[in-house]
């Protein structure tokens, strides 16, 4: 089961390694201290159009990113998985600038969600709405990027 509250005041998104707090996410909006990004590099996650069935393709309105960053703090780099979802048609007109975040999007409310086993983890869920309906972005991370 997963259950999604919304920030009431604010909720900070942690370092895994020190700590510092590389984002302030409140109702409505983000803030990000001392202007430091904390992902700044990512690609698209290849692999996951083709082991979905056909029913699961539809719609087929989202986006699977893995995100990098480095905290300002303790030069520690991390990770974080991004999927945001539409229920429209990729091909649809205006689709790609929203799950690309260009936009434009009339409102954001953001959520902390919870899981049970084996989703133990909190997440950010943020909300953003769109002239094509609400777009759905989960973030989870950041999780520690250790060299092997």
């Amino acid at each position: 089961m997963i259950t999604a509250e919304a920030i009431q005041k604010s909720h900070s998104v942690h370092c895994p390694c020190c700590n510092a707090i590389l984002n302030v996410v409140g109702r409505h909006e983000q803030t990000i201290p001392d202007d430091q990004e904390w992902l700044t590099d990512g690609d698209t996650v290849d692999g996951i159009w083709d082991a979905l069935s056909d029913p699961q393709k539809v719609p087929s309105a989202f986006s699977y990113e893995l995100m990098m960053g480095c905290c300002a703090i303790c030069g520690q780099s991390h990770y974080a998985v991004t999927a945001s979802f539409m229920n429209a048609n990729y091909e649809q007109s205006g689709v790609e600038s929203c799950l690309s975040f260009w936009g434009p999007y009339d409102g954001q409310r953001n959520y902390i969600c919870y899981g049970t086993k084996p989703l133990t983890d909190t997440w950010l869920l943020m909300v953003f709405e769109t002239s094509l309906g609400p777009m759905f972005h989960h973030t989870f991370g950041p999780f520690l990027l250790k060299a092997s």
